[in-house]
């Protein structure tokens, strides 16, 4: 209930404000996951693992891929609800879920700031996003 107040109350585009917290727990949040993702997918984290290992937990998707059988596993598990079938699929949803919050975030205090200083309030965003993103990646990943 306080965000509102807090964003509303800092009048200088160059100071952090609660809409920019926001977009830097959503974007440390899309890093992250997108680093356990490269790391699944080159460094083969989660090795031996049915729902972790790369090599074969794409086939969670189907009832029996070995048998023959690619009928779905359950209801969408080949196309919606694919991030719920393998850890490789799942770390690429929530990272570009997180991605999807941080862009929603950013525009939730366009009006706010005077036309003269939005492109300076952008460009904030933007660079505050890569450096939380990038961040939680390096982090992660390494």
């Amino acid at each position: 209930m306080l965000l509102p107040l807090i964003t509303l109350s800092q009048d200088k585009w160059y100071k952090i404000n609660g809409n920019d917290w926001g977009i830097i727990a959503t974007q440390a949040v899309a890093g992250g996951f997108e680093g356990w993702n490269q790391g699944i997918q080159h460094h083969h984290w989660g090795r031996g693992n049915q729902f972790w290992d790369i090599n074969v937990s794409w086939k969670n998707k189907y009832k029996d891929y070995d048998k023959g059988d690619l009928r779905s596993a359950y209801p969408f598990s080949k196309n919606i609800l694919a991030f719920t079938t393998d850890g490789f699929h799942l770390t690429r949803s929530v990272s570009r879920t997180a991605t999807l919050a941080t862009i929603a975030i950013a525009a939730s205090d366009w009006k706010v700031w005077p036309k003269k200083e939005r492109w300076k309030v952008v460009a904030k965003k933007v660079v505050l996003s890569i450096v939380a993103n990038r961040a939680a990646f390096l982090i992660v990943y390494h």
